[in-house]
């Protein structure tokens, strides 16, 4: 009878290791979707700042979303840029909390580098056809 005891024993330990071990895929491969969803919406910010950086206005507008394009005119977008002069004069930004809603779009929020210092950003994006547009955007004092 022990050795039965023992057999079954060894069964039940073979099936929670099975079982953990597959919670543990599934489980990580949850998490790594769940920060790769995080990622494209960083890269089209970071592209934002970079087009910015670079003095290209109408790249920076044309990454927009749709629906700050259909109220706002490129002079408009110009006029809102210079009231974040944060942006222009960075040297690098740091995205330090990163959320994405499905269906309701990403918020990006961290930390502007440049001469003068650090200033703190919010960007809200939106999934515009499998690409991401800036929403809104406040950076320092001034805001899209």
């Amino acid at each position: 009878t022990w050795k039965y005891v023992g057999i079954g024993c060894g069964i039940l330990a073979l099936i929670a290791v099975c079982g953990i071990g597959t919670c543990a895929i599934t489980c990580g491969g949850a998490i790594g979707a769940g920060v790769a969803a995080m990622e494209p919406p960083a890269e089209a910010t970071r592209t934002f700042f970079g087009s910015v950086r670079g003095g290209d206005v109408a790249g920076a507008y044309a990454q927009t979303a749709s629906s700050y394009q259909s109220s706002h005119t490129l002079e408009q977008f110009q006029a809102s840029l210079a009231t974040m002069p944060e942006i222009a004069a960075s040297t690098d930004q740091t995205i330090s909390n990163r959320n994405v809603q499905a269906g309701f779009g990403a918020t990006m929020a961290g930390t502007l580098q440049g001469p003068s210092g650090s200033t703190p950003f919010s960007a809200h994006l939106v999934d515009e056809g499998g690409t991401w547009h800036i929403d809104t955007l406040t950076a320092g004092m001034g805001g899209l």
